[in-house]
């Protein structure tokens, strides 16, 4: 992926500032609170980037570009992730899964993404 990008991520998701969610890119409660997966806020940095927006669908479910659970093309090729799964060799399975597994929190999550980025 992109060095850039990936400074970018990193210092999102370690900020704080995006609450961790799971099985979705984003979930707007019926508080209007957001939760994203590790995912998810690539993609809110893209839109933040580019202008881009999350569309809803029903219920709760929203989507980015037409993906609710992947990342959409344009965000890959916007930050050279090459897996829509953020799949990486150096990692023991994508980051998705890490994700919706509830084991990493963001924090950790940005620990391998610094560390496997040239291979995502």
């Amino acid at each position: 992926m992109k060095e850039i990008v990936k400074n970018k991520w990193v210092k999102a998701l370690r900020s704080g500032e995006y609450d961790q969610g799971k099985n979705r890119l984003l979930t707007v409660h019926d508080n209007d609170s957001k939760s994203f997966c590790c995912l998810g806020v690539l993609c809110e940095l893209h839109a933040q980037e580019t202008g881009g927006h999350w569309e809803k669908e029903r219920g709760l479910k929203w989507e980015y570009r037409g993906q609710e659970g992947v990342l959409p093309g344009s965000v890959m090729e916007w930050s050279g992730v090459s897996n829509v799964n953020g799949r990486a060799t150096g990692l023991s399975g994508s980051l998705i899964l890490m994700n919706d597994s509830g084991d990493y929190d963001f924090n950790q999550i940005a620990d391998l993404i610094a560390k496997h980025w040239r291979e995502l």
